[in-house]
């Protein structure tokens, strides 16, 4: 019965619910990309990018008159904006409204997903460190351990659903090689 045990049940869940989240992200994606190509808000898009652009010029300029370090720094966060042109029409770099698009949707739709994760860890109450805690302890001793949550556990526990299924997976993962490592260790002191 051990495989059914208390943290185990509660990771699954949590580990479903990552699922869950993801493929409601998928269809709110889908259906901003509808809105957006149906209203044609591209030129919003555009408008932001020509924001960007220029902040990111006087950056750019501020970061010349530094240290080469600090117009690396500038470039590197500047460029998951910026395409390079074609080379027969000068070559240059440019800011791209389709990445500031996807990058703008990109961290919504996390946000959203953190939010989301956190509210279905409230609403079910899975603690990822009360989790760990249990599982680190005998077969025997979970039965008549009690499941005390608390606060930061829930966000840490939401956070890994709303970051998906993967790192929801990974958690689990590591758990279990807690898990397999402590009872090799006691196996071995006994």
């Amino acid at each position: 019965m051990e495989a059914l045990s208390t943290p185990v049940l509660l990771l699954g869940l949590a580990l479903i619910l990552a699922i869950i989240v993801e493929r409601m992200l998928e269809i709110a994606k889908s259906i901003y990309d509808y809105i957006d190509m149906r209203n044609n808000l591209s030129h919003c898009w555009t408008q932001r990018a020509n924001k960007i652009r220029d902040r990111l010029e006087i950056r750019l300029d501020n970061a010349k008159r530094g240290d080469q370090q600090q117009f690396d720094l500038v470039m590197r966060l500047a460029s998951r904006y910026l395409v390079a042109s074609d080379p027969n029409k000068g070559g240059g770099i440019a800011v791209s409204s389709d990445k500031v698009r996807a990058v703008v949707i990109k961290l919504r739709l996390k946000f959203a997903a953190v939010l989301l994760g956190i509210g279905c860890a409230w609403l079910f109450n899975i603690d990822i460190i009360a989790l760990v805690d249990m599982s680190l302890l005998k077969a025997e001793d979970q039965v008549h351990a009690t499941y005390e949550t608390h606060w930061f556990g829930i966000v840490i526990a939401g956070i890994s659903i709303g970051f998906g299924s993967g790192p929801m997976h990974n958690l689990i993962t590591m758990l279990e090689k807690t898990r397999n490592t402590r009872r090799n260790l006691l196996k071995k002191l006994t």
